[in-house]
């Protein structure tokens, strides 16, 4: 007997996972305080800017993961009807 795909759920669940990975963008820091000369100041913009790479990188890498579940929930589903072909005869 064949395994079953439910390509429906995978579809679903890489849909929601794209709409998640597409919270995660990068902010710009506004208004910013160009003004001061505080060292604290700068070092807290420098923070920020390194927050954002890493949300950017992160973001970046949950959409591969999305992309990558699509592709083997796909690649699932082809082999799922070669085996059931077989089956067959």
């Amino acid at each position: 007997m064949p395994i079953i795909s439910d390509m429906n759920s995978v579809s679903q669940n890489v849909k929601m996972l794209n709409m998640i990975s597409q919270l995660y963008s990068p902010r710009t820091l506004s208004p910013s305080d160009e003004k001061s000369t505080i060292t604290a100041n700068e070092k807290g913009q420098n923070a920020f800017s390194r927050a954002q790479t890493e949300v950017q990188l992160f973001s970046d890498a949950m959409g591969k993961e999305v992309e990558n579940l699509s592709i083997i929930g796909l690649t699932f589903e082809e082999e799922d009807n070669i085996l059931a072909i077989y089956m067959k005869e």
